[in-house]
């Protein structure tokens, strides 16, 4: 079942992402905004383990839990960037506001008030889309102290507000397929919602690995940023292509393959890309300038040598 294959995935992504966050909750400066965002990929991974669960097994009431988590997630998600602007920010006393939705939401679960789930799951949705289209809009001045990562991070707020738009449609789609008596298992509208943050996740993970983009103003302030005042990657990319420069040179036969996986690169293409982004030019054309540029030195040597013996017999 793609429901089924996709919760999966997304728990496990979801699991790497919220050890990744408290990894950097830990080392950074920015660690509570960090700690918010890796509190949300943590009730994600909940989440969709409690759907899971209810489509593998119908019975169970971990469906009515699930809405629970979702009466947080969404506010944990805001204070990530409400809390992001500033390195030391420490939220105050009215955080506790934030928890408002998931306790209103636990009470109707407890007092069997289902009726009541959806309408608090709604006005939560319409108020935290209302806050982070603000910061959006003030984003500029909210977001001042981040310098030059506030680009990105706008980026990474507008994703985020989209998806969220995105998925309040969707789970009106799903409660109203719901009443009209269809499947829960065979939701079009569930699998399209599980995709859509499948897909969040995924982005973000990749981030994560790669060039940190979504999260450069926490990754700047490990170590390794610090010092090298770049990336990580980057700085791991820059030493590769300079390992990769020095194999050809010294050995213009050598094969470019070789050379790939002996500088420690895995695919040709992102060898090429990498290569061609630090040098301006193909790995193959890098060689190919050195063997002319040595045929050439070796041709002024043996003209000047030709010419010291035609003086010296004349």
């Amino acid at each position: 079942m793609l429901h089924v294959a996709l919760l999966a995935a997304m728990m496990s992504l979801s699991a790497v992402m919220t050890l990744f966050m408290a990894r950097v909750a830990m080392t950074g400066r920015y660690g509570t905004s960090s700690a918010a965002l890796g509190l949300f990929f943590g009730l994600t991974t909940v989440s969709a383990g409690c759907l899971l669960a209810t489509l593998l097994w119908p019975d169970t009431a971990l469906q009515q839990w699930r809405a629970v988590i979702g009466a947080v997630s969404l506010p944990a998600l805001y204070l990530h960037f409400a809390l992001g602007s500033v390195p030391e920010d420490r939220p105050g006393p009215a955080v506790l506001w934030h928890l408002v939705p998931m306790l209103a939401v636990s009470a109707s679960v407890l007092t069997g008030a289902f009726w009541a789930i959806d309408p608090i799951l709604l006005v939560t949705y319409g108020v935290y889309l209302w806050a982070l289209t603000r910061l959006l809009r003030h984003g500029a001045r909210h977001f001042r102290g981040l310098g030059p990562h506030l680009g990105t991070t706008l980026v990474w707020l507008r994703i985020v507000i989209m998806v969220v738009y995105a998925s309040l449609a969707l789970e009106v789609a799903i409660f109203t397929e719901l009443a009209r008596g269809g499947a829960f298992e065979a939701s079009l509208p569930l699998l399209l919602s599980t995709a859509l943050f499948f897909g969040l996740i995924s982005y973000a993970l990749l981030g994560a690995m790669g060039r940190p983009s979504l999260f450069e103003h926490v990754y700047n302030l490990l170590a390794v940023n610090r010092a090298a005042e770049q990336s990580f990657s980057d700085l791991l990319n820059d030493r590769r292509i300079s390992l990769a420069t020095r194999l050809i040179d010294e050995d213009p036969e050598r094969p470019l393959l070789d050379i790939m996986y002996a500088s420690g690169f895995g695919a040709k293409s992102n060898f090429y890309r990498q290569f061609n982004r630090r040098m301006g030019i193909t790995p193959a054309a890098f060689r190919a300038q050195g063997v002319s540029g040595r045929r050439v030195r070796h041709q002024e040597a043996c003209l000047r040598r030709e010419g010291k013996s035609f003086l010296n017999h004349e």
